[in-house]
């Protein structure tokens, strides 16, 4: 599953204290004291109820360039996909982008799903065997669990690597959403392994006594994914390539 939020340039100026006859006008420090409605909603959907969102930016004709760019840099800067949405001038072909990125969100909660239940088995075991000095049998654990963990996720994405349309149009893409679905699951499936690989090894850091180590890892993981979203979708306009990678 996965959540989309729909924003305005308008709503957000309006939160931002313009007035409605004033929403037309370009008014980026509006936008910016605005915005602050729109996380916060962001953040209910991904700490309480856990699980993966997307902005959709609803354009209007009255919306500036300008606008548009500062909500998909600012949503970027805190680790939030924020992708454009022509329905409201273009019909159901300006939204293809957004739904061809929301059809493909749940393959990545099931692969991940299933990684976190295959390391927290293990996990679970090899801390008992630790306990127990039986050092030889946590490895073993170790190593069975991350084989298990990389074959699984090798397997999908090159499924995903050399059939993104077929998979694409299984989860449900028509004609229009398919391409944009089959880029997505193509670019992903490079570093889907990397992603979950980290999970796994996370697991079995924290028994080994490094959280502190753990969290710098992924500390510096999110800055970069941050700073890639930034690049690519907002100052290169890479799209949904860019979002994949």
């Amino acid at each position: 599953s996965a959540v989309v939020i729909v924003a305005t340039a308008r709503a957000l100026k309006l939160h931002g204290g313009a007035g409605k006859t004033e929403l037309a006008a370009e008014n980026l420090g509006a936008i910016r004291k605005g915005i602050c409605n729109l996380f916060r909603h962001v953040r209910v959907i991904s700490e309480t109820f856990r699980l993966p969102c997307v902005v959709a930016m609803n354009r209007f004709a009255t919306d500036s360039e300008a606008e548009l760019a500062l909500i998909e840099t600012l949503c970027a800067n805190h680790g939030i996909k924020a992708v454009r949405c022509n329905a409201w001038a273009e019909g159901g072909s300006g939204a293809a982008e957004l739904a061809a990125v929301n059809i493909v969100f749940p393959v990545f909660s099931f692969l991940f799903g299933v990684s976190v239940m295959l390391s927290a088995g293990g996990g679970v075991m090899c801390a008992k065997y630790i306990g127990e000095k039986k050092i030889g049998k946590a490895s073993e654990i170790f190593t069975a669990t991350l084989v298990s963990v990389l074959a699984f996720v090798f397997f999908f994405s090159f499924v995903f690597l050399i059939f993104p349309g077929p998979v694409a149009r299984l989860l449900g893409a028509d004609e229009t959403m398919e391409p944009f679905a089959a880029v997505y699951l193509f670019y992903t499936s490079f570093f889907l392994v990397f992603f979950i690989a980290s999970h796994t090894l996370g697991t079995f850091l924290k028994i080994e006594e490094r959280p502190v180590f753990v969290f710098k890892v992924m500390l510096a993981g999110a800055a970069a994914n941050i700073f890639l979203d930034w690049l690519l979708i907002v100052r290169l306009a890479q799209g949904v390539t860019g979002a994949a990678l």
